[in-house]
């Protein structure tokens, strides 16, 4: 966000996660995940993340 030029709370937006499509969240609250790229149809998932614990 400081390269941008951008304060956290720019990219703060609800909304409803269309049918047939995901959002991918990362950890981080400044991760470039969904919450900066949107969406992604289901059809794109092409393996199964397993969560290290």
């Amino acid at each position: 966000l400081h390269y941008l030029k951008k304060k956290p709370g720019s990219f703060d937006r609800s909304f409803t996660v269309p049918e047939g499509h995901v959002l991918l969240m990362g950890v981080a609250p400044n991760a470039y995940d969904g919450r900066y790229w949107g969406t992604v149809p289901i059809s794109w998932i092409t393996g199964r993340a397993t969560p290290l614990l």
